[in-house]
């Protein structure tokens, strides 16, 4: 079963999150945050995860999520979802440039 299918009804009822049967398929610092979060913050965070799942998938999205936590950066659905894309990409999440070619040039290398 794909964990994405039950965030919307996690989303709806706040107090289920605690005996959620997808609550040890997030990483440990996504699992961290939503439970200390209250039940109108999680449902928020839950409903961001859901949608940008719905396009980039469950594991991609929740290893977004942790690292834009990892990172400091506010969590939104912006940041979920361009984290996401960069870990569909294969880019990693911590985004940047290359800068190998340019290293290889200034030595000399080119």
């Amino acid at each position: 079963m794909d964990p994405s299918s039950l965030l919307a009804i996690i989303a709806r009822k706040l107090r289920i999150w605690g005996e959620s049967p997808i609550r040890n398929d997030f990483p440990d610092a996504v699992r961290s945050l939503l439970d200390r979060m209250d039940g109108r913050a999680r449902a928020n965070l839950l409903d961001d995860i859901r949608v940008v799942a719905a396009e980039c998938g469950f594991a991609a999205t929740v290893k977004a999520v942790g690292t834009v936590i990892d990172i400091g950066r506010t969590i939104d659905r912006a940041a979920i979802a361009t984290c996401a894309r960069r870990v569909l990409e294969g880019k990693g999440s911590s985004g940047g440039q290359d800068l190998k070619h340019y290293d290889e040039y200034m030595e000399g290398r080119a």
